[in-house]
This record gives structure tokens, C-alpha cells and sequence, in this order.
């Protein structure tokens, strides 16, 4: 922090002493922070740590403002961890997000953390910086210490995150330790099911039916693995059945916004589509197209750029 804290904190508040939370002895002020992590066992103002994070003066200069953090004063406190320098281990219920306040492009960098944290576990580091983090996406460390604080878990300067704890958060966050029931929608062949399978399980999707309108292919394969093919008109059995909150279309091109309209009328408001055929869906559903026609023409491009 940068600005003069003698007349107003962290905050923002103009004048500290006619603070409510203050006079309440509720905040015991930010002005004295230094003083306050130097001893062990002092407690530090979560939005303090937070203006640090994003490298800010006053709350009033974020984006974000305001946020859970500011709307939250009672919860305010972080306890300065014994052992570390690091406030790791603080469990802020201001610094949780709803699924209402989650942006996908935040979502998205959560994902590509996640990736760069597990690819350097497999490569026997136990530590990564947000210099690190940031170079994989082509954003400001800043960013990502600030994605990072709204987990709730803060890295050691001059040391980075440490991986263990930062693979735990973002896979939690991101909702992967939990199982999701799906179904996947065609077997024409394009878009083999075995492939994805067991990629999809290990995010937490579990592909418990695999349905088709060709009957020829439906009696020509009982199952895909353990996974059991059926016709596309028993779909609606199959949603209620087994509880399906998701699905992935990989059907013939020309049926995909029929597949669509009926799966959305059961209820399912996640679709992964891996056809190149974009359909229409109301916008409290979330779709994912994959298709590699853009990628490819990206590339192309600049595999001429010489």
C-alpha cells in the first residue's frame, strides 16, 4: 500500500475513530499492521491483505468493489499462522464465492491453474509463483494473486504457492471432487465415447448412459465399456433415473438442436457440444462448443507467418 493511512484505513473510511466498527472495538484498525504480523498470534484485516494482493490503497480503486470481503467487516480477521509467514491456513467465510457471483472467465483461469499446479507436481516441485501461474495465461501475476485471495489462500513471498494446497482449493472450487451424472448423446462414430470416457471421469463426470436415434448402431452396441448404449427415446427415463444433471452431444450434425431442445426440457442446463453445429438455448443454460475449426485456422495463420 502506497497511500497515508493516518486519516483513513484500508477501507476507505475517511476517518478511522468515527467508525462504528471501530468505536465498537469490532476493527482495531489497519494503521499498525506492521506491528501487528510481526508477533505471533496477532490477527491481520482481511481487506488489509487483500489491497495488498492486488497491489491497491483502498478499496474504492478495485473492480471488484464491493465485494464479499468489504460486505463481510465482522469476518475480517485472519490469523497469522505460528510457523509461516504465509496466511494459508485462514478460513474467511467472506472470501467464498457463489456460483451467481463466478464469472466464466474466472472459472477458466481456475481451470488452467489447476493444470499448471498438477503438470509441476508431476514434475517434482512442491512450490509455484503467480509469475508462473501468469505466463500460462498471458495475464498480471497481480491477477492471479488476486484469484488466488478470493479462494482464500494467500502464498509466501518470495516462495510462490505451495502446490499441495493450491491443487486442493482449485479442485474443490472448481467442483471436481464431486461425481456428476451425464449422458452422452450419439455413436456415429466422429466422436468415439471410449475417448472421453475416462477423461471425463477424472474431472468428476461420470458417463452413465450413452443414447442414439440410429437403432441399427443402439443393437449393434449393447455397451461402450461398462457404459450402456440406448435408444435416444428413452432419454427421459434415463434423466430421472439416474439423476443426469449434464450431457455431451456428439450426434449427427442435423439433429443437434432437436437433442438439445429435449435434453434442456428435462431439466439439463449443462451441455458439452462437441459437433461444429452451434444451437439455441436459453441463457440460464451453460454450453461449452468444442470446435477445432478456429484453432485450426489460428494455426494455420500463423504457421505462414514467416
Amino acid at each position: 500500500m502506497t497511500d497515508d493511512l493516518s486519516t483513513r484505513g484500508a477501507c476507505g473510511v475517511v476517518q478511522c475513530a468515527s467508525c462504528p466498527l471501530k468505536v465498537a472495538g469490532a476493527c482495531p484498525g489497519c494503521r499498525e499492521r506492521d506491528a501487528e504480523v510481526s508477533e505471533n498470534g496477532k490477527k491481520r484485516c482481511a481487506i488489509v491483505v487483500c489491497g495488498e494482493a492486488r497491489g491497491l490503497d483502498s478499496c474504492f480503486k478495485c473492480d471488484d468493489f464491493p465485494c464479499s470481503v468489504f460486505r463481510s467487516p465482522y469476518s475480517l480477521y485472519l490469523p497469522q499462522a505460528r510457523e509461516s509467514e504465509s496466511l494459508t491456513g485462514c478460513h474467511v467465510a467472506a472470501l467464498s464465492r457463489s456460483p451467481a457471483e463466478t464469472s466464466r472467465k474466472f472459472i477458466s483461469r481456475l481451470a488452467t491453474y489447476l493444470m499448471v499446479a498438477e503438470h509441476r507436481r508431476q514434475l517434482g516441485y512442491e512450490t509455484v509463483t503467480s509469475t508462473e501461474f501468469a505466463s500460462a495465461l498471458g495475464i498480471k501475476p497481480q491477477l492471479v494473486r488476486k484469484d488466488f485471495l478470493s479462494l482464500g489462500h494467500f502464498g509466501i513471498p518470495h516462495v510462490g504457492f505451495r502446490l499441495d494446497m493450491c491443487i486442493e482449493a482449485l479442485r474443490k472450487t472448481l467442483n471436481l471432487k464431486a461425481v456428476r451424472n451425464v449422458v452422452w448423446i450419439g455413436l456415429d462414430g466422429r466422436y468415439p465415447p471410449e475417448h472421453f470416457i475416462e477423461r471425463l471421469d477424472a474431472f468428476g463426470c461420470r458417463i452413465v448412459a450413452i443414447l442414439d436415434n440410429d437403432l441399427d448402431s443402439v443393437e449393434s452396441r449393447h455397451s461402450v465399456g461398462a457404459v450402456r448404449v440406448f435408444d435416444f427415446a428413452e432419454v427421459g427415463r434415463i434423466v430421472k433415473n439416474l439423476v443426469v444433471v449434464g450431457a455431451v452431444i456428439a450426434c449427427d450434425e442435423v439433429q443437434v438442436q432437436t437433442v438439445a431442445d429435449a435434453l434442456i426440457g428435462l431439466g439439463i442446463t449443462s451441455i458439452l457440444n462437441l459437433t461444429p453445429v452451434p444451437f439455441d438455448h436459453p441463457p440460464n443454460v451453460f454450453v461449452k462448443n468444442i470446435d477445432l475449426s478456429e484453432d485450426i485456422m489460428l494455426f494455420s495463420f500463423y504457421c505462414g507467418e514467416h
